[in-house]
């Protein structure tokens, strides 16, 4: 199994205008887009800000959802998945993931944070 987005139809239309992307230590609780987990005072975040048709967005993504995006999206202007819609994205396209799918995170939060939702999918948590 091809563990992309590519691979399992999984694609995303159009580019922001403009975006800024920078790694942060969080000074004060911020909430991830994608999994909706607080992110605690000293917990590495990646923030972006940028311009999407016509509308400004400033948001914060755990370090955890950004290493699974990493390794689950290809980049390019006809791949990606649209910010805040990882969880379901991965979910509807990745049904029957294997042990090399986990095997492209490096870090065990990323994989037990991965393990937890595939195991909610599933119906054995």
């Amino acid at each position: 199994m091809n563990c992309s987005f590519a691979a399992c139809g999984g694609s995303f239309d159009g580019s922001p205008e403009w975006e800024k992307e920078a790694q942060h230590i969080a000074r004060k609780p911020h909430e991830c887009l994608e999994c909706r987990r607080t992110i605690q005072a000293g917990e590495k975040y990646t923030r972006r800000s940028g311009k999407f048709d016509g509308s400004l967005y400033d948001d914060c993504f755990c370090a955890q959802c950004e290493e699974i995006r990493d390794a689950f999206t290809e980049t390019g202007p006809d791949y990606g998945v649209a910010y805040g819609e990882l969880w379901q994205d991965l979910r509807d396209n990745f049904r029957d993931l294997t042990t090399g799918c986990f095997s492209k995170l490096q870090t065990p939060e990323a994989k037990a944070l991965l393990q937890l939702r595939w195991m909610e999918w599933k119906g054995l948590q």
